[in-house]
């Protein structure tokens, strides 16, 4: 016999065998009941996989669905929490009457309800994932199946036994189909109705941890009570806000205190009047935050980024912890500048909790006692420097001024971010380009402003909403000093344009006609932000302070101290305290004729942060160590 003969009957001859094999039987079956048997497992393996098909599309149309009311909004902001929109005139009904003790509750029940409603539509898209990829399993088996048994030849496997009735055999396939049918119909089934809105707390993005659940708890709180760490209608009163240091230029990011007790000497070597200094384990340019007990401040590198908390009495660290997301984790860190960092922008506290935000577009969320509420993030920035701007607060929202690239790139924005979740509430595309200047909250014209800088225009935006409500284009270069706002003017400067006030109550674009002064004819401001004491307007740029009318805005004088400044100057009880490079604070007076320095306390250690205050208390960041300065004899 031919070798080539031989090869293409071994298949056939190997099947009879395992067929006698199997059935105890020496004489296999008959061709007819073969090919009748093959043909009844061929219909029913076409069948299952169509079975399957169908039951792929319509799952796969579940979860497409799901997911539409799963995740809503554009761009970086794609997990929406809850259906926040039907809460919204709730909500703003709660703000003009916050007494309303039903209305309370009608909020709380609906809010319940909703976020039942996104923890089961989420366990349906988990579970509904694995229900797919094995509904995809059968269809690809059962069509791979009906291929191979729609083959003839030696080379096709018999069936492994003999059918005793041929039509018992067929009866068996469409048996299998219906089972398996079934099954999958049930799985759907249970699937949609089964999945309970059970919610334990544990997902980051409403109030637990990454590592636990349940809600946060606030030191000061009855044990096991929720705080307001996980209220999403809190928020600080301005008095509270006022008393305390929580955001980069204190209440109002205007560089203002009036604490009194503050010590105005001391001496980082000797160790006059420094109480205690604690060393930062990560580097960072931005200030300390303080409210009550707790200062908050964070240090980041290129593959690190950690926020701290450390007590205010004794400089102990309470907590360190880092910052990461998975796709911060994937994203190449950007390129900074040594002086600017990985960790430039200042956070801002509400007092219950504490949010910070980092170069590679990282923005998180804890509560005071260093439990995680959520995490973020919003695209790596495109800054030629490294991004610097500092967050900001409205009521319970935080603002993220996002500023990148061209201005006619169209990649800048601005976002409002719910405190509790770290969710989107608005966004508005900017039409400027990178900027490093950080927003300021002002009351003027009867409403509430978000006062932003950034080349080429000075905007203003309704917090609530995130709609702009003026713009001027006074703006050129590298912008970095925020704006200060004083005697009903806003206050803006940029390094290629001019120092200009602005009156807030205009809409639209106010270039021109609502522009109270501008001056071009000398040295502008390139990084310390804009101070005000009510008559004078002062800008330092490098080793040069000015001093302007405020209303007027003539020059009045300068003076040269022919040193580095980085701080952003700081009025103290009515005088000047001016941080230099070195860590040097200078102190003085000023009028309309000049600057008189008093006094100078060296810290021991160069400074890039601007000083954050509280009574009886001045706390400094150099480049390794965060001091806490008072009265060595109030210990």
């Amino acid at each position: 016999m031919p070798v080539a003969e031989t090869r293409s009957r071994r298949p056939a001859l190997i099947n009879q065998t395992a067929f006698r094999m199997v059935t105890g039987s020496r004489q296999g079956p008959s061709h007819g009941e073969r090919d009748f048997a093959r043909r009844a497992w061929q219909v029913a393996a076409r069948r299952l996989a169509w079975v399957a098909g169908v039951f792929c599309v319509v799952l796969g149309g579940l979860l497409v669905h799901n997911s539409f009311r799963l995740y809503r909004g554009a761009g970086d902001a794609k997990l929406r929490l809850v259906e926040a929109r039907e809460l919204l005139p709730l909500k703003n009904s709660l703000r003009d009457n916050p007494r309303d003790a039903e209305l309370k509750e009608d909020i709380r029940e609906r809010d319940q309800l909703l976020r039942e409603e996104y923890f089961r539509r989420k366990a349906i898209a988990e579970r509904g994932a694995m229900a797919l990829l094995g509904g995809a399993a059968v269809f690809v088996a059962a069509l791979q199946a009906a291929l191979l048994l729609k083959r003839s030849g030696p080379a096709v496997p018999d069936l492994s036994r003999a059918p005793e009735d041929p039509a018992k055999e067929a009866n068996r396939a469409g048996q299998a189909v219906a089972g398996v049918s079934l099954a999958l119909a049930g799985l759907t089934a249970a699937l949609v109705w089964g999945v309970t809105p059970e919610w334990d707390g544990k997902d980051v993005r409403l109030r637990g941890a990454a590592s636990g659940g349940g809600a946060a708890e606030v030191p000061g709180t009855a044990p096991g009570t929720v705080s307001a760490a996980g209220d999403p209608e809190w928020y600080p009163s301005q008095d509270d806000i006022a008393n305390n240091w929580p955001r980069f230029r204190g209440p109002g990011g205007l560089g203002i205190t009036q604490f009194e007790g503050l010590p105005e000497t001391w001496d980082g070597k000797t160790g006059t009047n420094i109480l205690w200094k604690t060393e930062i384990p990560l580097p960072g340019e931005n200030s300390p935050v303080v409210w009550g007990d707790r200062i908050f401040l964070t240090g980041a590198t290129s593959k690190r980024r950690e926020v701290y908390c450390i007590d205010v009495r004794s400089g102990e660290l309470l907590w360190g912890e880092p910052v990461s997301t998975a796709q911060g984790g994937r994203a190449e860190p950007p390129e900074v500048m040594e002086d600017t960092g990985y960790a430039a922008s200042t956070g801002v506290t509400d007092g219950r909790r504490v949010f910070a935000i980092f170069a590679n577009g990282e923005v998180a969320g804890f509560d005071v006692a260093g439990k995680r509420l959520w995490a973020r993030h919003l695209g790596t920035p495109e800054n030629m420097y490294g991004y610097a701007t500092s967050l900001a607060m409205w009521r319970n929202r935080v603002l993220v001024v996002f500023d990148q690239g061209e201005a006619d790139e169209e990649r800048s924005k601005i976002l409002a971010l719910d405190a509790v979740t770290g969710e989107t509430v608005w966004s508005t595309p900017r039409p400027v380009a990178n900027s490093w200047s950080t927003p300021i909250v002002i009351t003027a014209a009867g409403k509430e402003q978000v006062v932003t800088c950034a080349s080429p225009w000075a905007i203003a935006y309704d917090p609530a909403e995130g709609s702009e409500i003026w713009k001027a284009k006074c703006m050129e270069g590298d912008v970095a000093p925020s704006p200060t706002f004083a005697n009903g003017l806003v206050y803006v400067a940029s390094d290629q344009d001019s120092v200009a006030a602005i009156h807030p109550d205009g809409a639209g674009d106010v270039t021109g006609r609502k522009m109270a002064w501008s001056w071009d004819k000398g040295d502008l401001p390139d990084l310390c932000s804009l101070l005000c004491d009510g008559p004078r307007l002062y800008t330092l740029i490098f080793g040069v302070l000015h001093a302007f009318d405020a209303m007027n805005g003539e020059h009045l004088w300068k003076h040269d101290f022919e040193e580095q400044f980085q701080a952003s100057p700081t009025l103290v009880n009515g005088r000047l305290w001016l941080l230099n490079s070195n860590g040097v604070m200078i102190m003085g007076t000023a009028d309309g004729e000049g600057f008189a320095e008093t006094s100078r306390a060296p810290l021991g250690e160069k400074c890039g942060a601007s000083p954050a205050f509280a009574p009886g208390r001045v706390y400094l960041r150099g480049r390794k160590h965060l001091y806490c300065i008072g009265r060595n004899d109030e210990r």
